[in-house]
């Protein structure tokens, strides 16, 4: 569990300089099994923890303007 909140407050650390004084949030919610990261009230990535998937992933990558950067499944 602690390296969970490592990797996200690592992730939360790496992209405030893309918030250019925006607000960042880290919103958990452990019924969906993921942590939903918002910069500047617009989604920018989960990271997810799903037993089907057998591993934590980032999805999706949004960019500034709200588009995709990783597939969408």
């Amino acid at each position: 569990m602690m390296r969970f909140f490592t990797i996200i407050l690592i992730f939360v650390l790496l992209f405030a300089n893309l918030a250019n004084a925006q607000a960042v949030k880290v919103i958990p919610n452990k019924a969906k099994e993921r942590v939903d990261i918002e910069i500047g009230g617009k989604l920018f990535i989960s990271y997810r923890w799903d037993a089907r998937i057998m591993r934590p992933v980032l999805l999706p990558v949004m960019t500034a303007g709200g588009g995709f950067i990783t597939r969408g499944f």
